[in-house]
């Protein structure tokens, strides 16, 4: 049986929709104020929501957002 290594048990699948959605619920909600801050103090609060939110993932989750962000090219 030929396996997907981004499904991993379907845990990267429903990882990746749930990850799409969280993201897109964070920037509609922050876009209004993006503006107004100092880009370093935006991009260093981006940050650290990224980090607390990877911080909680699984091992499948991690290894799809992984191979997510690697086929992107955002991981060299």
């Amino acid at each position: 049986m030929k396996t997907n290594t981004f499904c991993h048990s379907n845990g990267g699948v429903r990882f990746h929709y749930r990850f799409r959605f969280l993201f897109h619920k964070i920037m509609d909600s922050e876009f209004k104020g993006m503006f107004e801050q100092d880009d370093e103090m935006r991009r260093n609060e981006l940050i650290r929501k990224i980090e607390h939110s990877v911080e909680n993932l699984t091992l499948p989750e991690l290894e799809a957002l992984y191979y997510d962000m690697l086929t992107k090219d955002y991981l060299k």
